[in-house]
């Protein structure tokens, strides 16, 4: 059974040309891409709920054993649990984390490249620090573009798609068979 191709109007490995996809040429890319950004934030906090679970009875034991010497350092280590899960996840060969995997979007760089560690390192840390100090315009930004960029997205240069099938669009080499969103 062959799968539909959605028409990649040129948007290849080499990327698009210049701009991201436009919400109103290429609506597929940003189709439902609110809920699923939505849905792919809860998967990933409950993996980073247990990972942190498991930091912490880490750092509850270093404490012990170092009779409170290493509390501080180790401390520290449970703040880099996130920060790493996202930068590695994001700049790795999917552009993606789990969450993201299982609703069928990505991130890209607006160029149409995968981000690199660098970028997603950026991008990690402008999400944590305007989330924690612009909580209410992250939002608004959100709601008030066509492809519903958020904030830390406009910083760092990227994009969340949907990945598409007979696209290049969801891996570095484009070897991703995702099935048709339904309708």
């Amino acid at each position: 059974m062959e799968r539909a191709r959605v028409p990649t109007l040129g948007f290849g490995k080499s990327g698009w040309q210049q701009a991201g996809p436009d919400p109103l040429a290429q609506p597929e890319y940003y189709r439902s891409i609110l809920s699923r950004r939505f849905i792919a934030w809860l998967v990933d906090s409950a993996i980073l709920l247990v990972l942190m679970g498991g930091a912490f009875f880490v750092l509850v034991f270093t404490k012990i054993i170092s009779f409170g010497l290493l509390a501080l350092p180790v401390s520290l280590g449970f703040l880099v649990v996130p920060l790493v899960f996202y930068t590695v996840l994001l700049g790795g060969p999917g552009s993606a984390t789990p969450g993201m995997r299982i609703v069928g979007i990505t991130l890209r760089s607006w160029d149409n490249r995968p981000p690199d560690y660098v970028q997603a390192l950026l991008r990690t840390l402008l999400h944590y620090a305007t989330v924690v100090f612009l909580s209410p315009l992250v939002l608004i930004v959100v709601l008030c573009n066509g492809r519903h960029r958020a904030l830390h997205d406009y910083l760092s240069g990227t994009v969340v798609v949907n990945c598409l099938p007979g696209s290049s669009i969801g891996t570095s080499d484009g070897q991703i068979s995702v099935p048709p969103a339904k309708r």
